[in-house]
């Protein structure tokens, strides 16, 4: 209805539990809370300390080189507003620790 934003409307009965919506985020940032148990990248929870770092920095910390070439790969190609990238304005900054992720995730929409 009118004024009340964005939302779906069901043409059918939906399950508990049913997939309806599926998208990809615009962007993301790791939670500070999580950012010595979870892959920057992935955001799997790593329970061994195993860790792949920046190729230009010490943060993020990735779960493997993998996630890492992803990361850094997706931030300058496919996702421009995703990611950690060597480049960027977030690589070996201090900013990124000491303010809220939501001024990281600011920067990266911006």
């Amino acid at each position: 209805g009118e004024g009340v934003g964005r939302y779906l409307c069901a043409t059918r009965e939906v399950s508990a539990g049913e997939v309806v919506l599926r998208d990809s985020p615009v962007g993301a940032v790791l939670l500070k809370m999580h950012r010595a148990t979870r892959c920057a990248w992935c955001f799997e929870e790593v329970l061994e300390f195993t860790w792949v770092c920046c190729r230009r920095c010490a943060l993020p910390q990735y779960c493997s080189a993998a996630c890492r070439d992803l990361d850094c790969c997706a931030a300058s190609a496919d996702q421009p507003l995703f990611g950690h990238s060597p480049t960027g304005g977030e690589c070996g900054a201090g900013w990124t620790q000491a303010l809220p992720e939501e001024a990281t995730l600011a920067t990266r929409l911006a």
